[in-house]
């Protein structure tokens, strides 16, 4: 039966103006995922310039930064001569900082922390390297009750050159070495006395290890696009999930009550700063991207709930401060007054509602304040 032409018009025509609107709506969504254009908070966090801060000169490297119930802690590598000399400041409220700890605090010079988690009795739990057979190092764990006073813990069996990350879940504590021999992962039930974990065939990709709800999360990247993915409630015994599907590029994620937030970072063109993305997913499994890929993400935190992310672009003057509760919808704090050197990197970490940031790349700068939640 031959349709009439005025019907066959019509219907182009409603075709057209679907894909139309459709081309509108999708537009009108690119363009709620931009950081630029992020909905005002009503919450608040004006910060201020701590009068105090855990650092002096140029050369010297800003290292992670955590809080316990009762301060703040980072850690500062300065050069001294052909060595180098970690240091441990730590803060009460983050408008004053003190040097913590006296030279040969965390063994012999060249000692180096690269990642520290609260031990959740009030303490820290570090872990890193210690210089080890001339120009060589070896993984070292740390534990310290008040920031002041460490002592090396005792890892059994045979440790690679470093632990590079860990991650606390219960007073549970998991480990990944960046450069092993032959162990790449291990556990500690106390901070002092860790051991290795057997049965995770992780390959020689790089590692992550994350908390998450009921345990940890351990991810291997086994090539450009491809990672595999365990889960553990107590750290020794571990489970491949082989229906997670992470998204290309991704290192790393944050857990936030109803999900995982995951920035992923695409390497940026010749002569361009790499941009980050951010991704959410309620079960690991399926991953929707929440905001588009931008430049100046310098770092992040986890405050009362909330994920906060340091955005400052090359030539901007000030940091703004982009807020989520939930990994999907996103919002940015009105003007803070934070202003990093971009480049950098920020550090931010929260005792309640007392936000700390430190960063900046050859300039570095403390800030504190704290989060104003509006009123439902």
């Amino acid at each position: 039966m031959d349709v009439p032409f005025s019907l066959r018009r019509a219907a182009v025509a409603a075709s057209i103006s679907a894909v139309l609107v459709l081309v509108a709506l999708t537009f009108a969504a690119r363009s709620l995922l931009a950081p630029t254009s992020l909905p005002s908070s009503a919450d608040t966090l004006p910060l201020a310039r701590a009068s105090v801060a855990p650092f002096g000169t140029p050369d010297e490297m800003l290292g992670p930064e955590v809080a316990t119930d009762r301060m703040f802690a980072t850690f500062v590598l300065v050069p001294a001569g052909s060595s180098v000399e970690e240091t441990v400041w730590t803060s009460a409220d983050g408008s004053t900082w003190t040097r913590a700890t006296r030279p040969g605090a965390l063994g012999s010079p060249g000692s180096t922390v690269l990642d520290a988690v609260p031990d959740g009795a009030d303490g820290l739990v570090a872990v890193g390297f210690r210089p080890a057979g001339g120009t060589g190092s070896e993984a070292t764990a740390w534990r310290s009750s008040d920031g002041r006073t460490w002592r090396a813990a005792t890892l059994e069996g045979t440790p690679g050159e470093d632990l590079s990350i860990v991650a606390e879940h219960e007073a549970t504590f998991v480990a990944v070495a960046g450069k092993p021999r032959g162990v790449r992962l291990w556990f500690s039930t106390d901070g002092d006395r860790w051991q290795p974990v057997s049965g995770v065939d992780a390959g020689a990709g790089a590692l992550d290890v994350f908390s998450w709800q009921d345990g940890f999360v351990l991810v291997a990247s086994t090539g450009a696009t491809s990672h595999r993915v365990w889960t553990s409630t107590d750290g020794k015994t571990w489970s491949e999930q082989t229906g997670w599907h992470l998204p290309d590029g991704f290192g790393t994620a944050i857990g936030l009550d109803g999900g995982l937030v995951a920035p992923v970072t695409v390497a940026g063109s010749t002569g361009k700063q790499p941009r980050t993305g951010w991704w959410w997913s309620a079960d690991g499994q399926g991953w929707d991207q929440t905001m588009e890929p931008t430049t100046g993400i310098l770092g992040w935190g986890v405050v009362d709930g909330r994920l906060l992310v340091v955005r400052q672009p090359d030539g901007a003057a000030t940091a703004s401060v982009l807020v989520t509760a939930d990994g999907r919808s996103w919002f940015s704090f009105p003007p803070t007054g934070l202003r990093l050197e971009s480049g950098g990197s920020a550090h931010v970490a929260a005792i309640g509602n007392r936000v700390t940031v430190l960063g900046g790349l050859d300039h570095h700068s403390a800030w504190y304040g704290d989060l104003a939640v509006a009123a439902p």
